[in-house]
């Protein structure tokens, strides 16, 4: 037990790995460069279940990954013995409390690394949840937990350029609004470890424009309704690629919204199908004519959505090593030496 502990208390271990860390991370970020699109795809997923299951089965480019994994983990246990071990020295020799500032950096540390673990491990990471404004979108993972988007706030150069960026959005548990306020580039919305980013945002249509026998009828893309006369029609499906078969009847060639029909029912369950795709398009149905006159745009914004259980690690181990690194810079007075130079540590043995 001796050997090890003294193995990993000893300053020439943490310069090694510190060493191999740095030249790992080198390598990495070469191949990283050459790769980009592989570690895109990395990027969206929590990082344990990658590594040790889809991984697995292609881990050439992941090789780095796992040797920086088991170097900070070394490095880890040789700051965590280090530390006990300096304390205990510092404790037996009565040296004075500002002895101890160090290592609240190392503690620091080694909290934050435990959030980084957890977080690796757990939680989840999705993309392109479209929250269109005013609407509702749940999220993902979370039961009961939707986002709206209220506004966007969005200001322009003169030459369009978007010189700043603001997506407010509110969030709903079981109905009820548990927060509300701004998404900006850099600073997430935060809710119980679960963090929305702005990924982009835009227009689209989230409803029709009609003209029936002259009236005007603004409706959604389902749901029915009434002509003057008091004749009910009701919208959907839509047909993406529309084609008409007369055995399959309407059907969809493939799911690109390349030639995009509505089917239209009257109540006595007569049918018609009206082309999307453009204002001006018409049908008749039930001897009504029916005029695609617009669209009801409505603005979305596209968030990317994470939830990572270990940020209160994480923020607590920052916050811990801000806490020592002031404290030693600050109020540490002119003596830097944790014990005296007369009485060295033993041989072997850190004393950082």
């Amino acid at each position: 037990m001796r050997v090890i502990i003294r193995f990993f208390s000893s300053i020439s271990l943490s310069v090694a790995l510190s060493i191999v860390i740095c030249l790992t991370a080198a390598y990495g970020s070469i191949v990283i460069v050459k790769n980009p699109g592989f570690y895109a795809s990395i990027d969206g997923t929590v990082l344990f279940p990658f590594l040790f299951g889809a991984g697995l089965d292609n881990p050439g480019p992941l090789v780095w990954i796992y040797a920086m994994i088991l170097m900070v983990f070394l490095f880890a246990i040789n700051t965590v013995v280090c530390t006990i071990n300096s304390i205990v020295l510092i404790s037996r020799a009565k040296r004075p409390l500002s002895s101890l500032f160090p290592h609240v950096i190392h503690a620091g540390f080694i909290v934050a690394l435990i959030g980084h673990l957890i977080g690796s491990s757990f939680g989840f990471k999705t993309s392109g949840n479209i929250v269109y404004k005013g609407g509702l979108t749940p999220v993902p993972h979370e039961e009961g937990l939707f986002v709206r988007l209220d506004e966007l706030n969005i200001k322009t150069s003169n030459r369009g350029d978007i010189e700043s960026l603001g997506t407010h959005v509110t969030l709903l548990s079981n109905g009820n609004e548990v927060m509300s306020r701004e998404i900006r580039p850099n600073s997430p919305l935060m809710y119980k470890g679960v963090a929305f980013y702005h990924a982009d945002h835009g227009a689209a249509p989230t409803g029709l424009i009609l003209q029936v026998d002259g009236a005007e009828i603004k409706t959604g893309f389902s749901g029915s309704f009434s002509t003057r006369n008091g004749e009910v029609f009701t919208l959907g499906p839509i047909y993406p690629d529309f084609a008409l078969d007369g055995v399959l009847g309407a059907y969809s060639r493939s799911g690109e919204f390349r030639n995009p029909h509505i089917e239209i029912t009257s109540s006595d369950g007569e049918k018609t199908y009206l082309n999307i795709s453009e204002p001006g398009r018409d049908t008749v149905l039930s001897g009504a004519g029916i005029t695609l006159k617009d669209y009801v745009m409505a603005e979305y914004a596209v968030l990317t959505i994470n939830k990572d259980p270990g940020i209160t690690f994480i923020v607590l181990g920052s916050a811990i090593l801000t806490i020592g690194m002031v404290l030693l810079m600050l109020l540490r007075g002119e003596r830097m030496e944790l014990v005296n130079k007369k009485e060295p540590f033993q041989s072997g043995e850190n004393n950082i």
